[in-house]
């Protein structure tokens, strides 16, 4: 999807060692000066969550059958979610929670912490 699928279509052609995020961040800092969040750190993340919410399953891809949900929550809750979930299910119950009861990053956070109870209680039943 736009950025992170283009991110990581281009990384894999890059030579290793090129800095190809490093320039890639650079050049939209330079193109486009009013706008923020093209720092090698956001757009590694860009990549990470391209990665994680379109990996392949059976069936849909998970951005298809939720991008309502994940498209709704904050930047900072999404990569909160994509970096320490593991597994979509897990991820849309997060996405879903944050949308659902507006959880700030900090709320997200303890809920994934405490997961073991959260989770297994509240999704599966």
């Amino acid at each position: 999807m736009g950025i992170g699928a283009d991110i990581v279509e281009k990384q894999e052609k890059a030579l290793w060692g090129s800095s190809f995020l490093e320039k890639l961040s650079k050049d939209l800092s330079e193109e486009l000066p009013n706008m923020k969040g093209f720092s090698v750190r956001n757009l590694k993340y860009i990549r990470q969550w391209h990665k994680f919410w379109m990996s392949s399953q059976i069936g849909q891809r998970p951005v298809a059958q939720n991008k309502d949900v994940i498209f709704s929550i904050p930047w900072g809750q999404n990569i909160e979610i994509i970096t320490k979930v593991k597994n979509h299910e897990e991820a849309f119950f997060y996405a879903q929670g944050t949308l659902e009861f507006n959880w700030s990053r900090p709320i997200l956070v303890i809920q994934i912490e405490s997961s073991c109870c959260t989770f297994a209680t509240s999704y599966r039943n």
